[in-house]
């Protein structure tokens, strides 16, 4: 018996040597998609289609060739992992699983004219290679441990949502753009927008620079925001130990609602209006000032 489960032992760890030591290459041709959307943990890079053709090529572990999941539906790129397929196979979980498990090789280049949507989860990766994508319109959602680097995209709307532990790096060219926020997001961006919409949430962390004309921010539940640039306009609504600062973000006009222990930092010009209740605000510049309401609120001025 123990012969025996030292023969199965041995011939597990043979596998999993010649699985390690060996990748395959495959690539093919799709018909036009707009939206991605990419899970487990993949490397994801992108290149812009030559001949204006949509293809997928991935490397992959040999002992994973079998469970790639690679095809169009509704004008959509899915690329996944079949997890449940792969564990029915002892040896190759065998291969992936336990503390000191390899790491698969898997890896897919992603050849499109545009696209639309991008959305990301579980442990990918996207390495764009600061690729310059142009859009009417450009959607890109993150969540679980996902990361994107050096993507750069020109849109007319866009909007870009990161939760969990996802975090963004990239360069984004709009006239409209939403930035939802959440858990423990990270996202730094270098923008360009006419209109901005900032909803942070949790303990999320953006970094931003760039200008905007119009910047329309909701912060709450220890949020953090670092804002370089300028802009025309700020509205401001924030509570729960969130924390904006905006001293490098010189703008003409604020508006403020704030409230239990949020905390704002900025450069005013123009004209400011406060609503604060528990509350602490710091900033510089002459501005005309409207007090709304102030209520164990700390306002002041360098």
């Amino acid at each position: 018996m123990i012969k025996r489960i030292l023969v199965v032992l041995i011939g597990i760890c043979a596998y999993a040597i010649a699985a390690q030591a060996q990748t395959i290459t495959k690539s093919q041709e799709y018909s036009a998609f707009s939206t991605i959307e990419v899970g487990d943990t993949f490397n994801v890079s992108f290149k812009p289609s030559e001949t204006g053709n949509y293809m997928a090529e991935w490397t992959v572990d040999t002992a994973l060739e079998n469970y790639v999941v690679v095809y169009v539906k509704n004008k959509t790129l899915y690329v996944d992992l079949d997890e449940r397929e792969m564990n029915k196979n002892k040896e190759v979980r065998a291969l992936y699983k336990g503390r000191n498990a390899p790491k698969p090789v898997l890896n897919v280049t992603i050849k499109v004219p545009t696209f639309q949507s991008l959305k990301l989860s579980e442990n990918a990766v996207v390495d764009a290679m600061g690729t310059n994508f142009e859009n009417n319109d450009f959607s890109l959602e993150v969540s679980g441990n996902a990361k994107v680097n050096n993507l750069t995209v020109n849109a007319k709307d866009a909007k870009v949502k990161v939760s969990k532990n996802g975090a963004v790096t990239m360069n984004l060219n709009a006239n409209d753009l939403e930035i939802s926020l959440a858990n423990s997001a990270n996202l730094n961006l270098n923008q360009d927008s006419r209109n901005l919409k900032i909803k942070a949430e949790d303990s999320a962390v953006l970094t931003l620079t760039g200008g905007s004309n119009a910047v329309v921010m909701e912060t709450k539940n220890s949020a953090k925001l670092n804002l370089s640039g300028s802009a025309s306009s700020i509205d401001l609504t924030s509570q729960d130990r969130s924390e904006v600062d905006a001293t490098r973000f010189p703008v003409k006009d604020v508006t403020l609602k704030m409230k239990n222990s949020s905390k704002f930092m900025a450069s005013v010009n123009a004209n400011l209006s406060l609503d604060m209740d528990g509350a602490t605000f710091e900033f510089s510049g002459n501005p005309d000032i409207k007090i709304v309401n102030l209520n164990k609120a700390t306002v002041s001025h360098k």
